[in-house]
């Protein structure tokens, strides 16, 4: 279901692509938040904590970030609250308003999502040459298997599990990494 929700975004990333520059093989910050005890199906009350790493203005920061941004989207998912969601993404990332709009859209209707955990694998990092406040990051996301019930009245159906290719373009601004667009890496 959440590569319905991206494929609709892949059009505003061919102007990623225009994004030359180095590149480089970087893993995200291990340390960062690890999931929580609770399970899927009973999400914990309070939304991953951003890990200093993901703080750094560098290419790991940047990869660290991603998977911290993947968190607080299964924490949204999970809980139907979208708020730290929004914050970390811009107002212009079609891509981010298309997750944030269909946790809202379920959770206003009564229904849920459970299951379904986004865990980023690896990731390659890209800068613009002479501009670090640009970074790409394109990933490999494992998508758990879960279970969507639409509304109250709905069905719960299953979510099969999935292996997706995501290009994130972050950017850096004084508050720090903030996420500007998001989709499938074609």
């Amino acid at each position: 279901m959440r590569t319905n929700v991206i494929a609709t975004a892949v059009a505003t990333l061919l102007i990623i692509a225009a994004c030359g520059g180095k590149s480089e093989v970087i893993e995200p910050d291990p340390t960062s938040t690890e999931p929580s005890a609770a399970s899927p199906s009973e999400p914990s009350p309070t939304p991953p904590e951003l890990p200093a790493t993901a703080e750094d203005p560098s290419a790991t920061g940047a990869a660290t970030f991603v998977r911290y941004w993947l968190e607080v989207s299964d924490f949204a998912s999970w809980t139907g609250n979208t708020q730290l969601l929004e914050k970390i993404s811009t107002e212009d990332c079609a891509g981010c308003r298309k997750y944030i709009d269909y946790y809202g859209q379920i959770y206003r209707a009564g229904g849920r999502l459970l299951g379904g955990r986004q865990e980023m694998t690896s990731a390659k990092v890209a800068t613009r040459s002479g501009d670090s406040s640009v970074v790409l990051v394109r990933a490999e996301v494992k998508v758990a298997e879960g279970k969507v019930q639409t509304s109250r009245a709905a069905k719960i159906t299953a979510t099969p599990a999935e292996m997706n290719r995501l290009v994130f373009r972050v950017l850096r601004t004084q508050r720090g990494w903030i996420l500007e667009e998001v989709g499938l890496d074609r």
